[in-house]
Order: structure tokens, then sequence, then C-alpha cells
């Protein structure tokens, strides 16, 4: 039996529900997910936001906040065993209370823990690494191409460092953003006003600070480079080669730093 629900974080948890009820299935994954076969056996579950939320107040406030994270970390990764790792990860974390990610030899802990880790990993590196770019109305905009659904916590990390600055957080693979607006976060498809371009072929939607600070940010980098200690193998593990089409600076080089960028603010 396979449980498909409709992609959303409450329907999973709405899935994940059904799952710990009537008895877990071999899988749990979003409808655009599965694959149909000849001999399939599938249910809907329809998602039900109300129990989603308390499902989710469960693990947040009773077990731990941690264990939330990991939850929603899996949701994130949009892989399609995930949802399967965290149905049963939800049901021993409601057995065990805050203990459960002690036991790092249960096979839903150790799953769900390398896959909160590799979306966390990319998280942290993406707040890092994420360029802004000044557009001609004052809006920051920030292109960014992820391996996993992480617009959102990344846009959470910049609400606290340019809390009063307007500026878009977009995912360029997926088509979606998020865009600060001084005061709230919007959700929005990159055909609602944030710009999806090829960046090297773009300069009529940029300020004109934006094209004086470019070459300043260049050349600073070059500058500070100490070349005797280059390490473009201990480079690469930290930035890995897949981040480097929308930073302003492109590692390794010390004179064109491409693809052109902003300022740097990260």
């Amino acid at each position: 039996m396979t449980l498909l629900h409709d992609g959303s974080f409450e329907g999973m948890l709405s899935a994940a529900a059904h799952a710990l009820a009537h008895g877990m299935p071999e899988a749990v994954m979003a409808e655009d997910q599965w694959q149909p076969g000849l001999f399939a056996d599938t249910e809907r579950i329809e998602t039900d936001a109300s129990s989603a939320r308390a499902l989710a107040a469960r693990l947040r406030d009773d077990v731990s906040r941690r264990t939330f994270k990991n939850v929603a970390y899996c949701w994130l990764s949009e892989l399609p065993e995930s949802g399967l790792h965290a149905a049963r990860y939800i049901g021993l974390a409601l057995e065990l209370g805050s203990r459960v990610d002690s036991y790092h030899a249960h096979d839903a802990v150790i799953a769900v823990h390398r896959i909160a880790g590799k979306v966390g990993g990319e998280i942290h590196r993406l707040c890092g690494l994420a360029r802004f770019r000044e557009m001609k109305d004052g809006t920051l905009f920030a292109p960014v191409k992820p391996d996993y659904n992480v617009v959102c916590p990344i846009a959470l990390h910049f609400r606290r460092r340019l809390h009063n600055e307007r500026w878009a957080v977009c995912d360029v693979g997926r088509g979606t953003g998020v865009r600060w607006t001084g005061a709230s976060f919007e959700v929005v498809g990159l055909a609602d006003g944030a710009p999806l371009m090829d960046f090297d072929h773009a300069e009529g939607v940029f300020s004109d600070d934006e094209a004086r600070w470019r070459p300043l940010w260049q050349a600073y980098f070059a500058a500070i480079a100490v070349r005797t200690r280059l390490n473009p193998r201990l480079q690469r593990q930290y930035m890995p080669r897949r981040y480097w089409h929308y930073l302003v600076e492109e590692p390794g080089s010390s004179r064109r730093l491409a693809p052109p960028g902003g300022r740097g603010r990260s």
C-alpha cells in the first residue's frame, strides 16, 4: 500500500497520522512523485489541516523543537522516501518523547537524521553564499538553485539580517521565491515580478549603483586573496561548484570574477 498526499507539509502530516492509526504502508509520498504501476495499491489521503496542526503541535511542544524541525526538513527534501521515514520517526517520537533523537541505531532515526542533515547543510551554505543584486526599483534580488526546497528557511535567515530592506530570495530551479516587503513575507512565483534571466545579459534590470558596486566587490575579493594559501580542493568542499553560477565572485579566479553580480551582501 502506498499513501498519496497533495505534497504540502500538512498533507504529509495527514498521511503520517493515517499511517499511525491504520498501520504503516510501504510508502508515503506526494502524488506528483508517484509512478503508477500495473498492480499498484494506493490510497489518497485528503489533507486535514486541523489534525495536521495538532500533530505538529504535539511534536513541537510535547516532544521537542528539534524533532519537529527534523520532520519539516524531511518534507523540504522532497525525496520520495522521506514521507515514510518521517511517518516512522513521528510514531517513534510520540512513543519515546524527547529521547527519540538519542536512538541513533534505530532505522527511522538514522534515515531522518541523514536527510535532515543534508537539508540543514544546504540551508547553512546558502545563507552564506546567496548574493543580492539591487534592481532598478530598489529591491534586492538573490537567485539560488538549491537541491532541496529550502528557500523559506533561507528567507527567515535574511529577515534577521536585512530586516529594513525590501528583498526577494528566489529558487530559480523551482520557479518560486519569498519576498520580504519590509513588514511581512510574500510567497511569489518568478512570473510575479521576481526576474528570472540570464544574468550575463540582463544589465537593464539592475540599478546604476549595482553596476558601480560590482567591479569594486570583485576587485576587493581578488585583492584579499592570499595566493600562496590557495586550496581549490578545500574551497570546493565548502563552496561546491553547483553554487558558483550566481556568485558575484568566481572562486579560483584572481582576474575576472564572473558571473556578474551584486554587492556581495549576504
